[in-house]
């Protein structure tokens, strides 16, 4: 596998400050917003392109502060399907609500500490079971 260098794909925050959509030139993503449950939260789902899935595994994505919505977060598990020939799925673990960009970085430590344990949510990985991806 060729590294991420020899790929084309270039660091996504070089100059250290995140942005939804730059760095990404003129990509749309491959995969798709579902839901997991009927009443749950939604995920990005992506798998390969092309040619068959190397097993019935999946990847779970566990992403940064920013969310599911990021350009480049959906690339990179486009990239991670791709390469591994593997579904992948990145849960909205923040339920709409990832840290704004326009409070990067964190002026007040409080409030960033806040919105952690108001916003995360691990019920959410309770809803990435099995039987969701038998169904997809």
């Amino acid at each position: 596998m060729s590294s991420m260098k020899e790929s084309g794909i270039k660091v996504c925050c070089s100059s250290g400050t995140p942005s939804a959509t730059g760095g990404c030139g003129d990509y749309s993503p491959v995969g798709k917003l579902v839901q997991l449950t009927a009443s749950g939260p939604a995920a990005y789902y992506t798998r390969p392109k092309e040619g068959p899935l190397c097993n019935s595994s999946a990847l779970i994505v566990v992403y940064d502060i920013f969310g599911i919505d990021i350009l480049q977060t959906r690339r990179f598990a486009d990239l991670l399907a791709e390469r591994t020939h593997r579904r992948v799925v990145m849960p909205d673990f923040f339920r709409g609500r990832p840290w704004l960009l326009k409070n990067f970085p964190p002026k007040d430590g409080g409030e960033f500490v806040k919105w952690v344990e108001t916003a995360g949510s691990w019920d959410v990985v309770s809803a990435v079971r099995y039987d969701w991806f038998v169904q997809v």
